[in-house]
């Protein structure tokens, strides 16, 4: 259950829960978006923008992918992400071959990769979180598929790399933004938080976080 992983941390006038999975954080703002909180305290929910409308920056003109394909969770997330990649695709002049949808509890995708492979595609994206992609990747290599996986946000977690393995090699997350090593302002705020917290920071989960402090 997402709330044994759940810790609150109260402020003045917002209570903010931290979360441990991608799971557990959408779990939760269903059930504010759903409930008050009983105490009476307002609940922000800090949502951060995902621009999927310049992948021509990656996967039309940098990969150069002449066929790709797309798969959704149907969830509002991954159709949300899968809807805004497509879009910019073809606004690239991309040339998707495919668009193929599973749920959220599946877990064998070899019918729709066996599709996919069938149409040749070169890239896969895939709308939908780390646990699903991890097996998703596993089952393109058990096809001997060679296509590259791509994600939005949520394959470049532990809980993927660990799942996946070593099928998990070449997928690629897409982020909005310039990479950070090249940033001198967001090398020199790296190593004072690592300093400070005692771990490397996640863009996004600082952004995130900080967002209804701002708040």
């Amino acid at each position: 259950m997402w709330t044994t992983n759940a810790i609150e941390s109260t402020f003045a006038t917002v209570r903010v829960l931290w979360w441990r999975t991608v799971a557990d954080g959408y779990a939760i703002q269903r059930e504010w978006a759903s409930s008050k909180l009983a105490d009476g305290r307002k609940a922000t929910v800090h949502k951060m923008g995902l621009d999927l409308c310049e992948p021509r920056l990656i996967v039309v003109e940098q990969i150069k992918a002449k066929r790709v394909g797309i798969i959704d969770d149907r969830t509002a997330f991954g159709q949300g992400l899968a809807d805004a990649f497509e879009k910019g695709v073809k606004e690239a002049n991309g040339n998707i071959v495919d668009r193929e949808f599973t749920n959220d509890k599946a877990v064998d995708f070899r019918s729709i990769l066996t599709t996919l492979k069938s149409k040749n595609v070169d890239v896969i994206f895939f709308g939908g979180l780390d646990e699903q992609g991890a097996m998703l990747v596993k089952q393109m290599r058990s096809l001997a598929m060679r296509t590259q996986l791509f994600g939005a946000g949520a394959l470049k977690s532990n809980t993927f790399l660990q799942i996946a393995g070593p099928a998990g090699e070449g997928t690629q997350d897409l982020e909005p933004g310039p990479a950070l090593d090249k940033l001198p302002a967001a090398q020199n705020f790296g190593k004072r938080y690592k300093a400070g917290a005692g771990r490397k920071h996640r863009g996004d989960r600082e952004n995130a976080t900080s967002g209804p402090k701002i708040v």
